[in-house]
Order: structure tokens, then sequence, then C-alpha cells
């Protein structure tokens, strides 16, 4: 027996699959595809060593800063991505960082 399919259920079927790729790249564009939001999604993160880590803890490191006004993209210590997407650095532990970040040794940048 022939799975038969009605014009009707076609069209609403292909049009719903439609509003799905769709919704997909709306996300994408609105920052789905930018800079991991934690510094263990960045590239070099796995590599770091375990005493790297633990300097890391000792700074508190978070990758979601508590206070708006410190945050590692706005700190001395940062050090900036090299491209557009890619996670930050930090002078004072190895690894990457996110720029909405935080930790102990937060300093504000130098007036310019």
């Amino acid at each position: 027996m022939p799975n038969s399919v009605s014009r009707r259920d076609f069209l609403a079927r292909f049009a719903a699959a439609g509003a799905v790729v769709s919704a997909s790249g709306l996300l994408t564009a609105c920052g789905g595809g930018g800079a991991p939001t934690t510094a263990a999604a960045c590239e070099g993160y796995a590599s770091v060593a375990p005493a790297d880590l633990q300097i890391r803890q000792t700074f508190q490191y978070v990758d979601q800063t508590p206070n708006a006004a410190q945050n590692c993209a706005n700190c001395a210590s940062y050090i900036a991505p090299a491209g557009e997407g890619a996670c930050g650095g930090c002078k004072l532990f190895a690894g990457p960082v996110v720029a909405n970040g935080y930790c102990t040794g937060w300093a504000a940048m130098p007036a310019a």
C-alpha cells in the first residue's frame, strides 16, 4: 500500500520545516555563533596544566561577573583575543578567559 500524503499535508510540513530552518538562522545571527560564554568551551582550555588551573581557582575566576562594572574585558590584566569570536587571555594566569568573566585580581584599566 503506497504512502499517500495530501497536498495540504505536504505544504503544511514543508512550511513547518522552513520555519525551523529560519529560526535557527536567526538565533545564530543573534549571537549563537559568537564567542564562547565559558572558558572551558574556548580553544586551548583542555591543554591548561593542572597547576595553572589551581592558580585560576586561587584567583576565583568565574565565567560570569557578579558585578557588571568589573569584568575581564575592562580589566588591566586582560589580553584581548586575536580574532572575532575567540577567547581572550589573562596576564595573571594561564588559559583562556571570556570577556564577561571575573576574578579577584580584577584591576581597572588605566585612564587613556
